[in-house]
């Protein structure tokens, strides 16, 4: 697997899927953030939302957190 940023494309393609919530986590808490590689939030699909929610940092697809983390260019995901 590899990190892609998070884009509008990727949003597409998640809601396509039928993804619903997000998970988000911080890459200095997971220790992602090597060098001079800036922050930033490590997103997690699911379908479930009640598999979703035993993570904690869930939030909707359609959230503005998620609308924010696009304009900031500050999400990645693996695939």
């Amino acid at each position: 697997m590899k990190l892609h940023r998070f884009d509008r494309n990727a949003l597409k393609e998640w809601r396509d899927t039928g993804y619903k919530h997000v998970h988000l986590t911080r890459s200095e808490n997971v220790g992602l953030t090597e060098g001079s590689e800036k922050p930033f939030i490590l997103l997690e699909p699911y379908l479930d939302d009640r598999e979703a929610k035993k993570y904690g940092s869930v939030v909707a697809l359609t959230s503005a957190e998620i609308e924010q983390i696009i304009q900031d260019d500050s999400g990645k995901y693996y695939k």
